[in-house]
């Protein structure tokens, strides 16, 4: 297994690197796992499944710049306001909260996963 380390030290290049060149692209879980996965795809020379993740994951940054360009660089068609259910308002206050508390105190999930 690669020294715990040395990934630290490699996930802090390719994170400055591309937070100096894309703001767009989260600091997220999701795309440092992504990055381990494929680094551990490589040092196993599984070369069929690198090539089938590398095509998803550009496929995956093709619709996600789509996204991206609607919101930021679009003028917009429809300017009516959206209005959101009671449920769906508490839903999204319920989920940041959770989402914030549990990013700063991580502990009680893992006593969940224990």
């Amino acid at each position: 297994p690669p020294n715990a380390s040395f990934l630290a030290w490699q996930w802090e290049r390719l994170r400055d690197g591309l937070s100096k060149t894309r703001k767009q692209i989260n600091d997220t879980a999701g795309f440092l796992g992504k990055f381990l996965v494929f680094e551990l795809a490589v040092q196993a020379e599984l070369w069929v499944g690198v090539s089938i993740a590398f095509i998803a994951a550009a496929a995956g940054f093709y619709y996600y710049f789509k996204v991206i360009r609607a919101m930021w660089w679009s003028d917009a068609t429809d300017v009516t306001p959206i209005v959101l259910p009671c449920i769906s308002q508490l839903c999204i206050a319920v989920l940041t909260i959770a989402t914030l508390v549990l990013g700063f105190w991580p502990q009680p999930i893992w006593a969940l996963l224990k």
